[in-house]
């Protein structure tokens, strides 16, 4: 994974956020739908570290996304 920034601009509320590293690699494979399981998945593959502590920090990533209303779930 590339680990770049990413900047992202919320059209409906005009304000910017700014994802680095493990936060501009998930937001690449979330581009397109995805399932949650598969997200983790590559991301387990992708980072070292233990699987939970992987899993744990893409779900509380997930969540702020959602709170933002930058991602939604299908």
């Amino acid at each position: 994974m590339s680990g770049d920034a990413l900047v992202l601009m919320d059209p409906d509320s005009g304000n910017y956020y700014t994802f680095e590293g493990a936060g501009a690699d998930i937001w690449a494979e979330i581009e397109a739908p995805v399932s949650v399981d598969a997200l983790l998945g590559r991301l387990t593959e992708a980072f070292d570290g233990p699987e939970a502590d992987i899993r744990q920090s893409t779900l509380v990533f997930l969540e702020s996304l959602l709170e933002k209303r930058l991602i939604t779930l299908l």
